[in-house]
């Protein structure tokens, strides 16, 4: 499992969301969305969203407009995030 942070902000009613490897301050990747509910599904399919208190901050984040959590890749998702 490879560990990815995911960064999301809310910027003129669009999510600019990115992807760093833990312990690194390096981008994989970046994306813009238009609805928060994809931040919702990529922390789920992770496993970001483990506990109670980690569902919560989720949401605490996307009602405010920043916030992050930790993601547990496997090697397929992480190989899709790297540019080419």
């Amino acid at each position: 499992m490879n560990r990815v942070y995911m960064r999301f902000e809310r910027v003129l009613g669009l999510w600019r969301v990115s992807f760093m490897p833990l312990g690194s301050s390096d981008r994989l990747r970046d994306f813009t969305f238009s609805d928060g509910r994809k931040i919702e599904e990529i922390a789920e399919r992770a496993g970001a969203l483990r506990d109670l208190a980690a569902k919560q901050s989720l949401d605490v984040g996307l009602r405010n407009g920043l916030g992050g959590v930790e993601l547990s890749l496997a090697p397929e998702q992480f190989d899709k995030l790297r540019v080419r």
